[in-house]
């Protein structure tokens, strides 16, 4: 697909149309719905997906031509959309790896080469002190603290690509809300999923969740040789630290 976007050889039927006719292959509704997806109103989830892998591909010029007007007319709906959908009280990560299992197999069938499991951090500036979750963090790249949410991410490269695997987001001990973890623990049951990954943001240091995030990865079978991380990883903080990553599992 990407290919036929660069070459502008696209069909007439239009990527968007394609996105969800590769959404049906997979079975991506289905995944869902087992977990618990329910929606009674407005634009059902797969057409949601498709606007958010839509959105960043409207600039390159064999899109704009046929997709941007029909997406602005048929599929204009406001940022609020994707925010109520992102922040429904839903297992986001145990479907996330259910749909990654379910497309393993496809991986499977080309040449991978080695594969390399790559843990990076990346901190997003944000301003605001009532923006909840914004906390005061420091940036390994500028070597300096900025206020902003931090998050982990863990990805899967191999000769054929990438893929996202997971990520998790990290509060620090400095939340421009001065409450803030006693807000959240009263508005949201630490039992529900949402609740755990707030606890789990809140309580975890990088190292525990690059860890976690390893361990879900080597227990979905994907097959990765190595591991590559910066030098975060091995700095004194967390030296010594109790819990390390078992590369035996990767031979």
């Amino acid at each position: 697909m990407i290919d036929e976007i660069k070459t502008q050889s696209f069909g007439v039927f239009g990527v968007d149309n394609a996105i969800v006719d590769f959404l049906q292959e997979i079975g991506f509704l289905a995944i869902f719905t087992r977990h618990g997806w329910s929606k009674r109103t407005g634009k059902d989830l797969p057409s949601l997906v498709m606007l958010l892998i839509l959105h960043p591909l409207l600039k390159a010029p064999s899109i704009h031509l046929f997709c941007r007007d029909h997406f602005l007319s048929v599929f204009a709906v406001g940022k609020d959309t994707f925010y109520r959908l992102l922040q429904r009280k839903f297992p986001w990560r145990t479907a996330h790896w259910a749909l990654i299992k379910r497309l393993l197999p496809q991986w499977r069938k080309l040449d991978l080469g080695p594969g390399y499991l790559v843990a990076d951090t990346t901190v997003k500036e944000k301003r605001g002190d009532r923006i909840e979750g914004v906390c005061w963090h420091h940036d390994h790249n500028t070597g300096r603290s900025i206020s902003g949410f931090e998050a982990a991410h863990l990805v899967w490269v191999n000769e054929q690509g990438t893929l996202p695997l997971d990520a998790a987001l990290r509060f620090s001990k400095r939340p421009l809300i001065g409450n803030l973890l006693h807000i959240l623990n009263h508005r949201f049951d630490c039992r529900s999923h949402l609740g755990r990954r707030y606890r789990e943001a809140a309580e975890m240091s990088k190292l525990d969740q690059t860890v976690a995030m390893v361990a879900r990865a080597i227990q979905a079978g994907v097959p990765a040789q190595y591991f590559l991380a910066d030098a975060w990883l091995r700095c004194p903080g967390n030296s010594g630290h109790s819990r390390t990553i078992d590369f035996r599992l990767f031979s």
